[in-house]
């Protein structure tokens, strides 16, 4: 495993980080590294498992609003993955539709994707909704100029 000092992921087979670009490093014992991305409430159920356990855990505020983003020591990062999927299980059974959201915010993290692909996929994707409106406009606009048309 290889670490980002800039943005604290560990990353295998990696010389250069895939966010943000920085050379990767050996991750030394004190390093913290990314955890997880939590809503400030699963982040606060996290931080107290973690409390009981005894594992230091540093909670930050991510780029999205109401998002955290919880860091670990690297020495504790196995057995804080360990019970991080046991906190996430609970999670699911008491609340299945907001694990669903972090969930995928997992899912986005093992992507990988950089922030720059994701602010391209967001642009994309506003493009394609404002295409798809027009042509919806220009539709219901032909689709009445033509009822129009039969009655003059």
């Amino acid at each position: 495993m290889k670490y980002c000092s800039k943005c604290h992921k560990l990353l295998q087979d990696n010389t250069v980080c895939s966010n943000c670009q920085e050379p990767l490093t050996e991750p030394k014992s004190e390093d913290l590294v990314l955890l997880i991305a939590a809503m400030y409430e699963e982040s606060d159920e996290i931080i107290n498992a973690f409390a009981a356990k005894g594992i230091y855990l540093n909670r930050q505020p991510a780029i999205e609003k109401g998002v955290f983003e919880l860091f670990v020591r690297y020495d504790d990062w196995e057995q804080a993955k360990e019970i991080l999927k046991i906190i996430l299980k609970d999670i699911e059974k008491h609340r299945p539709s907001e694990y669903a959201n972090m969930e995928l915010s997992l899912k986005e993290q093992k992507l990988g994707l950089s922030n720059k692909k994701k602010w391209l996929l967001r642009i994309a994707a506003a493009i394609m909704f404002g295409l798809l409106i027009w042509g919806v406009i220009t539709l219901t606009d032909f689709g009445i100029n033509s009822i129009k048309g039969l009655f003059s």
